[in-house]
């Protein structure tokens, strides 16, 4: 938010000096969001390299959340943090490998295997379908979803859409049913 509002050498000593207090601090989690951060700039800058490495930083940072937590015998609602957190980086890579023009590697990312669209909106119960299906693709180990995962579930069926819809992949009541998914869901 406040970082757009400062010039790109600015707002890099600022994220700077966040990522050494972080560490100083030893808060994997707050190192993880602003590596996520100074990945998306850079994608959106067209930095695709640096944008690629500052991702994998974000990743790293995440991945030693979850170990911590683990080792710690830490509650679930920190795990919830771990996928929100994993599924963020996995809608920027696949962003990444979308505009360096890999869309079907970009799709795969967020959709391991085709969503059983109609057969989510027909459920009885949606958190449980989506949490269903987001286990099915890989995306989180929780057995409770929170509502960031439902907003990264809901994130990931609208991109996915928009490029199906760009690249012709699909057309029709299935598109419609795909933006009525991630309608209800967000």
């Amino acid at each position: 938010g406040r970082l757009k509002m400062t010039t790109p050498d600015d707002s890099n000593r600022i994220i700077n000096v966040r990522l050494a207090l972080s560490r100083l601090a030893a808060s994997a989690e707050v190192e993880g969001k602003l590596w996520l951060t100074v990945g998306k700039r850079a994608r959106k800058q067209g930095l695709l390299h640096f944008a690629g490495s500052a991702l994998a930083q974000a990743e790293a940072a995440i991945a030693r959340v979850r170990e911590i937590s683990i080792e710690s015998n830490e509650d679930v609602a920190t795990m919830g943090i771990y996928a929100v957190n994993r599924n963020d980086i996995v809608i920027q890579h696949a962003k990444l490998k979308h505009l360096s023009g890999d869309s079907s590697t970009a799709l795969r990312m967020i959709e391991r295997k085709d969503l059983a669209v109609h057969e989510i909106l027909e459920s009885s119960n949606l958190k449980d379908a989506v949490r269903l299906t987001m286990k099915e693709q890989g995306h989180t180990h929780s057995p409770k979803l929170s509502e960031g995962d439902m907003e990264s579930f809901g994130k990931m069926v609208l991109l996915s859409t928009n490029w199906i819809v760009s690249g012709g992949l699909k057309g029709g009541a299935e598109i419609m049913d795909r933006y009525l998914l991630a309608l209800r869901v967000c």
